[in-house]
């Protein structure tokens, strides 16, 4: 009997232990569902038991899928970005170059046209000036008192008379006043005609016969305008500054002369005030907007400038020259201080012929200066292009962003599917784990 008891008990001892030895190898375990828990959990107890063990989590899994696409997209991304920025860098610069000179060539040319029609208005201005004062010289009374003006003053001994014996005889007097109707016709005609401002008549001797103004000599043989007018035929003076009309003014010169045998009886001179020429460019700047004209003298010196309004220490002053321009170019255009400037010179024998063989013209310089903003307005559309292409590197990279974006998440999605079907494959694939007995202790 006592034996059979030993025997018992060492039987319960090892069953203890062993059960004893499956509790701890159980401890930390997820515990079983209970005996009452549904079909549905304890399967999904018994699938993430099986899958726990081999496959690795699916947030690890999306995590590593998407470092290994975001990182290289996002190096991609700025390596291109980066490429596509020194490339275009150059081409922009080229591009901008291109569309400077493109604009420079156009807008130049625009300026040198209105140049160029500035000088042609001044021509026919001048030449329409230099007909009236022909055109007066022709008149028959101016005629016929130049004629007998001439012989009076042979018959009075003046003749070839020096001048400073003659000035000294006449003493004040500065006409003899033999035809005063004939200075109430160059008043007349002044009155008429508001781009001359005084008129002289003189003999084949170059003493006065008529005039409209009070003269300061009575011989004007010494003359530059005189000499000019009955050696050469016409003469056009420089722009000065008359004191008596306090106005700019140029002397023209042209000879009386017989109309039946051509011999000259004597020079007529008028004063051409030069404010009309400058109201005549301000009508053409006004008729053009964004552009501005100076014209200058032989001398350099500026006898327009609407900028100025033609300012008095602008006009036939040193402080203001023009832009130089090359010597054999007689129109054009050119870049100075980051203006656009178009010049043109005044005609010379093409639109003088009639009036004087081989008169070369005024010779003044016409310049037009164009706003630099004038210059690339017709080129607007290449500005519009390279700030495009300025764009082009953000924009790359935005639709690099969005379109890996959603490379991402399309592969996430797929990445996400096919652990999802492996996990359940996985699972299917092994045996339904046996609940474990509970342990029996006996006493």
């Amino acid at each position: 009997m006592n034996d059979y008891v030993e025997v018992k008990s060492d039987e319960n001892k090892r069953s203890s232990e062993s059960n004893g030895n499956k509790f701890r190898s159980d401890f930390g375990r997820r515990p079983p569902p209970r005996p009452g828990a549904s079909s549905k959990s304890a399967r999904r107890f018994q699938n993430a038991r099986s899958a726990s063990g081999d496959l690795p989590s699916r947030r690890l899994l999306f995590s590593v899928v998407g470092l290994s696409f975001v990182l290289p997209l996002v190096v991609a991304i700025a390596l291109g970005a980066a490429w596509l920025r020194q490339t275009l860098e150059p081409l922009t610069a080229d591009l901008s170059q291109t569309r400077d000179e493109l604009a420079l060539a156009s807008y130049g040319t625009t300026l040198r046209a209105h140049a160029l029609h500035a000088a042609q208005g001044l021509d026919s201005f001048f030449v329409e000036r230099l007909l009236d004062a022909k055109s007066l010289a022709s008149t028959p009374s101016l005629v016929n008192a130049a004629r007998r003006a001439g012989g009076e003053h042979r018959a009075r001994g003046f003749g070839d008379k020096k001048i400073y014996e003659v000035e000294a005889e006449m003493g004040a007097v500065r006409s003899l006043g033999l035809f005063p109707e004939v200075d109430l016709y160059l008043l007349h005609h002044l009155s008429t005609n508001p781009f001359f401002l005084e008129a002289t008549l003189t003999d084949q001797f170059g003493y006065n016969v008529a005039m409209t103004h009070a003269a300061l000599d009575f011989v004007q043989r010494d003359e530059l305008w005189w000499q000019g007018a009955w050696t050469e035929g016409l003469h056009l003076g420089a722009v000065e500054y008359d004191r008596r009309t306090r106005e700019l003014s140029m002397a023209i010169g042209v000879p009386v002369e017989d109309p039946m045998s051509g011999e000259r009886l004597g020079v007529l001179k008028v004063l051409l005030g030069i404010n009309d020429v400058q109201t005549l460019m301000d009508t053409t700047v006004q008729s053009v907007s964004g552009i501005e004209i100076s014209v200058f003298d032989p001398g350099g010196h500026a006898i327009v400038d609407t900028a100025s309004g033609h300012a008095p220490d602008r006009i036939k002053s040193d402080k203001f020259n023009p832009v130089e321009v090359p010597p054999d170019d007689r129109t054009g255009y050119l870049a100075a201080g980051g203006d656009v400037v178009g010049f043109a010179h005044t005609a010379g024998l093409s639109s003088y012929w009639s009036l004087r063989s081989g008169f070369s013209g005024l010779g003044w310089a016409v310049q037009v200066r164009g706003e630099p903003s004038g210059m690339k307005q017709a080129f607007g559309f290449l500005d519009e292009t390279m700030r495009a292409m300025q764009e082009w590197p953000f924009r790359l990279g935005v639709a690099g962003a969005v379109g890996g974006f959603g490379v991402l998440v399309v592969c996430l999605g797929i990445v996400w599917l096919l652990v999802r079907r492996l996990s359940r494959a996985i699972a299917a694939s092994r045996p339904d784990p046996q609940p474990l007995p509970h342990p029996v202790h006996n006493l």
